[in-house]
């Protein structure tokens, strides 16, 4: 205490650390077993890993201007103690809140965070939603992340080394568009990388395209689960979809096939559908439709949250 009862001879500065972890009524940290096990449908985890974009220009470019250079050392040294601020401090409010996300780690200027997969595509959003308003919805701040399910016993360096793949993809996939994601496939860059993307469900999507992809996986799954569709209905969705993906990996206008099987299916098996879902499922074969290239990222997110407790304890 320094010899005199007021504290130490040397200086303590204070710092937030992001250090939350799920924990049992007991007080005992929860097991991945027990955490995948909170989720809707398939006990699934899911990994998140996100960080800002373009941070390094951020710093070298963000103080100068047309007028005349702002840059001093206070004002870098402001500008990283905020991001801390986020990532280290606020980030561990939004898991707290959250109470199922475990934070392998938070600072600096990105993440990572394990959870119950459903739960934790959410909490992406919302983190995304959050950053927006903590910048003061800045366009020239934004955020990447990819987002990998696996099984409870999966081995967390695998896992990560998977989000890392997706949160690679992410800054690195051209222009605006929603784009199919695939670890053998590499888009041609036509455009500039347009980063501030989520790419999860072997999809990479803005952050808004997300939102609704995300929308459209719970209306999907809110149908399953009054029993106004079947699986198999949601399944045969996810085949077309991956026909329309194959169709922007590749050009093959045969791919174009799931159109015409597409208003075929509908005609035929969705009679009995809510008119809501039928007339949505048949605008999906119009040229123009915008839900098409987020309908991989809806019917995976629903079948995963349809998985029966059957099919969980039969899965290989």
């Amino acid at each position: 205490d320094g010899g005199c009862g007021q504290g130490p001879d040397f200086p303590v500065v204070g710092r937030y650390l992001a250090r939350f972890v799920p924990r049992d009524p007991d007080g005992s940290v929860t097991e991945f077993g027990d955490l995948a096990a909170r989720g809707c449908g398939r006990q699934a985890l899911a990994y998140l890993k996100a960080d800002v974009d373009n941070l390094g220009l951020m710093f070298s470019a963000g103080f100068t201007g047309s007028a005349r250079d702002r840059r001093s050392i206070s004002r870098l040294t402001t500008l990283s103690r905020s991001l801390e601020v986020f990532f280290s401090g606020y980030v561990q409010c939004l898991t707290a809140e959250a109470d199922d996300v475990y934070t392998v780690y938070a600072g600096g200027d990105d993440l990572l965070l394990v959870g119950p997969w459903d739960r934790l595509v959410r909490f992406a959003l919302c983190l995304r939603q959050e950053f927006g308003r903590y910048t003061c919805e800045n366009p020239s701040w934004s955020m990447s992340a990819g987002l990998v399910l696996v099984g409870d016993k999966t081995p967390v360096l695998l896992a990560v080394q998977e989000a890392d793949r997706r949160l690679e993809a992410a800054k690195a996939w051209p222009g605006r568009d929603v784009l199919p994601w695939s670890a053998d496939w590499h888009p041609k860059m036509d455009e500039d990388p347009g980063k501030d993307r989520l790419v999860a469900f072997g999809t990479a999507l803005p952050w808004q395209r997300a939102t609704e992809a995300l929308d459209r996986g719970e209306a999907l799954l809110r149908w399953l689960g009054e029993g106004a569709l079947s699986t198999a209905q949601v399944r045969r969705l996810l085949d077309y979809a991956s026909l329309f993906q194959k169709w922007q990996r590749t050009g093959d206008v045969w791919c174009l096939r799931y159109a015409p099987m597409l208003v075929y299916d509908v005609r035929r098996n969705w009679k009995q559908a809510p008119r809501e879902a039928r007339e949505w499922a048949g605008s999906l074969s119009l040229r123009d439709s915008a839900d098409m290239p987020i309908l991989r990222f809806a019917c995976e997110y629903a079948l995963n949250g349809a998985r029966s407790d059957e099919e969980e304890r039969a899965k290989p």
